[in-house]
């Protein structure tokens, strides 16, 4: 390939990793982006100027059917607990909130008011129920996302650079974006499954019970870890991107378990657990 068409091919590859980002973030009526966009700028203000928040607060899971986390900094964490009620804590700065808004739970940390340099993160946990079995949305802009050992019906968890760890969740429908974040989830039970990234490493790891999956990528790299039975059709595209495949690529065969993969540069990895 000549020096022209390297060129001609990497500036095709930064203008789709642009659209692509746009388009994942741009769907619905909330993004990591805008919320970024609304909420914080940077100027002369210090982080250490703001006064210290210490939030810890208790909610009947029964009063609303859905939990929503909008965070610029703190890294966010959803544990399941033997209990029946939900408690939500922070340790930070800035401005946190958490209130009931209909059949939603709304918590949000925010700068809004302030134009700050040093930014640097909260920490925020709240603490379910195991059987929770209700909607969870948590978009970041820079922290962390860890969610572990509960049951919900719809999970989306969306970041723009913080990493996203998913570890024995039951949902029916798991939606998972990230522009440069790395994504794993582990042990992870699901109907459909989308799986979203510009430049970070995908790890997706599912238990036996699960239907379809899709994974894009544009340089990162997707891994995915099959239980040793599984036999699922798989449908593969890429424009330079290399595939290692342990259960054949665009197979076609009647399965009631599919997996849609699309690359533009990053690797693709399809094993089964040893």
């Amino acid at each position: 390939m000549t020096t022209n068409n390297i060129v001609k091919v990497l500036l095709v590859v930064i203008i789709i990793s642009f659209v692509i980002s746009g388009v994942m973030f741009g769907r619905g009526n909330f993004s990591p982006f805008s919320f970024w966009w609304r909420n914080i700028s940077f100027g002369n203000h210090s982080y250490d100027d703001l006064e210290d928040v210490d939030f810890d607060n208790s909610y009947s899971s029964s009063e609303f059917e859905q939990i929503n986390i909008k965070a610029v900094s703190a890294d966010c964490r959803l544990i399941a607990e033997d209990r029946s009620d939900i408690r939500v804590t922070y340790q930070g700065k800035g401005e946190f909130s958490a209130d009931l808004r209909g059949n939603e739970l709304d918590i949000n940390e925010s700068f809004s008011r302030w134009k700050l340099n040093n930014i640097r993160s909260g920490s925020l946990t709240v603490y379910i129920p195991e059987d929770f079995d209700k909607d969870v949305e948590i978009y970041c802009v820079s922290g962390e996302i860890e969610v572990a050992d509960f049951i919900s019906s719809e999970l989306t968890l969306e970041t723009i650079s913080g990493s996203i760890e998913v570890n024995g969740v039951e949902s029916q429908n798991v939606k998972v974006k990230s522009i440069s974040g790395r994504l794993e989830a582990q042990e992870i039970s699901f109907n459909n499954a989308d799986f979203d990234t510009v430049s970070g490493r995908i790890t997706i790891a599912p238990v036996q019970d699960w239907s379809e999956i899709d994974a894009r990528s544009i340089s990162g790299s997707i891994n995915l870890i099959l239980t040793e039975d599984s036999e699922p059709s798989v449908t593969y595209k890429s424009v330079s991107g290399d595939l290692r495949s342990e259960v054949g690529i665009n197979s076609g065969k009647n399965s009631d378990q599919t997996v849609n993969v699309r690359t533009t540069s990053g690797d693709i990895i399809i094993k089964k657990a040893d």
